[in-house]
């Protein structure tokens, strides 16, 4: 899809970030802090993956069967399916929602203003008449 290219500058990919590697001289302290460092590093990079795991299964989840079937037919689905590409996922997402937006009848998007204009008037009238009742209720000494 061309419009997901639209969305890559707005969301970045977590990493865990390797420790550097030793100089030559390095003590033997140095070399048992790297040791403990990488221990950690392979921690953090297995936690990282799980997650990316449970997100892109809950994204996929929350997407509907329509949506679903529009993302499998993008070129890279298969590829980027299996590496669990939470990003590249919500890219597909955006792209394929702004080109429904897009595509909108505009007139259905005006009756759905008006409707909805219908609608908050309806509503402010009904607290007046309601707040008018209760004052002509009040004037008459019928207190609830």
């Amino acid at each position: 899809m061309e419009m997901a290219s639209l969305f890559n500058n707005l969301m970045t990919q977590t990493t865990v970030r390797r420790p550097a590697p030793l100089r030559e001289d390095a003590t033997e302290d140095d070399k048992m802090i790297r040791n403990e460092k990488l221990k950690i590093y392979t921690k953090k990079t297995d936690v990282l993956e799980q997650n990316m795991i449970a997100v892109h299964t809950i994204i996929w989840g929350q997407a509907s069967p329509a949506m679903q079937t529009k993302i499998k037919s993008v070129k890279d689905y298969e590829t980027k399916a299996d590496s669990y590409d939470c990003l590249w996922l919500l890219q597909q997402i955006m792209a394929i929602t702004m080109s429904f937006e897009s595509k909108k009848n505009p007139m259905m998007s005006e009756l759905e203003r008006l409707t909805q204009g219908l609608h908050e008037q309806a509503e402010g009238v009904g607290r007046c008449s309601k707040a008018l009742w209760w004052k002509h209720r009040r004037k008459l000494g019928k207190h609830p």
